[in-house]
C-alpha cells in the first residue's frame, strides 16, 4: 500500500526502502500541482449549498500512475438530493480496489458491483451529469458554465 509521503515525496518514503539495491535518493521527484480556488461571494439572499462527494478508483496513485474513477457518488446535503454514476474506466481495477468496493469488470466487459450488472458510461458522461446536479440543486453561474467545458 503506498502511503501519502511516498506519492509526495518519491521513493525516499517507499516501504522497506532500506531493503532495495539502488535507490535514486538525489533525483527530486515532479512538483504536485496544487489547486487554484478563487473567493466566491454570494449574494446577500443566496444560501450556500452543501454537497458531499464521493470517489471509487481502480487503484491507488502508483508510482506517477493517477487510478481511473470508476464511482462517483454525491449528496447535497439541504435537500437531500442525490447522485450515483458508475464510470467505466480505462484502467484495469486492481483486486484490491475490487475487494474494497466490491466494483469490478469481467471477461465479457461487463460492468459489475458484487456480481450485480450496472450500467456504466464514460468519465465524460459521469462527470457532466454530477454538474447538471449542482446546477439543479442551485443554478449557480460557475457551476452551470463550467460543467459544459468539460
Amino acid at each position: 500500500m503506498q502511503c501519502a509521503n511516498e506519492v509526495m515525496e518519491g521513493d525516499t518514503y517507499a516501504s522497506e526502502i532500506a531493503m532495495a539495491d539502488n535507490v535514486d535518493i538525489e533525483k527530486i521527484p515532479d512538483a504536485v500541482p496544487r489547486g487554484v480556488f478563487k473567493r466566491i461571494t454570494l449574494p446577500r439572499d443566496a444560501k450556500p449549498i452543501f454537497i458531499t462527494f464521493d470517489l471509487e478508483t481502480t487503484d491507488l496513485i502508483r508510482g506517477h500512475v493517477m487510478p481511473h474513477i470508476t464511482q462517483l457518488s454525491a449528496n447535497e446535503i439541504i435537500s437531500g438530493e442525490k447522485f450515483n454514476s458508475y464510470i467505466f474506466p480505462k484502467l484495469p481495477i486492481s483486486q484490491e480496489s475490487t475487494k474494497v468496493t466490491g466494483i469490478y469488470v469481467n471477461e465479457s466487459g461487463e460492468f459489475k458491483v458484487n456480481g450485480e450488472e450496472k450500467k456504466a458510461v464514460g468519465i465524460h458522461g459521469g462527470l457532466q451529469d454530477f454538474f447538471q446536479l449542482a446546477c439543479t440543486v442551485s443554478p449557480c453561474h460557475t457551476c452551470c458554465t463550467q460543467w459544459k467545458k468539460i
